[in-house]
């Protein structure tokens, strides 16, 4: 429960060029509007017209499309959080990569086999590239299957 408090959001507020929140767990972040992307899309007179989540789980401006949760702000206030975060990242997207890898191969499939995308491609997926939408489906055809049983025999080997 501590952790779930110390994510979720009790309050905020704009302060001139800053957002500051503070935590269910009394913990107070302060962050610049230029210091993170998605805030700096914000225009200046939007910036104060946000919303807390009902469950805290994220502040919302509505009129500019943006959201954003405090393990979020954590992860631009902390370069070391950011510097784990990327890591396990990395970690879980060679994971992924090797679960296509071996579903390829269970099939019988040969990297260049995967009509839609190439040889290199199929091998930067399976190094841990992270593919898209239509490599997905390129992936799931060549399987027989649709793109949801394949990312969920995928997961399943994780």
């Amino acid at each position: 429960m501590a952790e779930q408090n110390h994510l979720s959001v009790a309050a905020a507020e704009v302060i001139g060029d800053r957002l500051v929140v503070m935590s269910r767990a009394s913990r107070s972040y302060e962050i610049g509007f230029d210091a993170y992307p998605a805030l700096a899309r914000i225009p200046v007179a939007e910036r104060s017209r946000f919303k807390i989540e009902a469950d805290g789980v994220f502040l919302h401006w509505p009129h500019a499309g943006v959201s954003l949760d405090l393990h979020e702000i954590r992860l631009a206030l902390d370069p070391s959080l950011r510097a784990e975060a990327r890591t396990q990242r990395l970690a879980h997207d060679r994971a992924f990569g090797g679960a296509v890898r071996a579903l390829r191969q269970q099939h019988g499939l040969p990297r260049a086999s995967i009509p839609g995308l190439s040889a290199r491609d199929v091998r930067r997926i399976e190094s841990g590239y992270v593919p898209g939408a239509e490599a997905i489906d390129a992936l799931a055809r060549a399987h027989g299957m649709d793109p949801d049983a394949h990312l969920g025999q995928v997961t399943e080997a994780l």
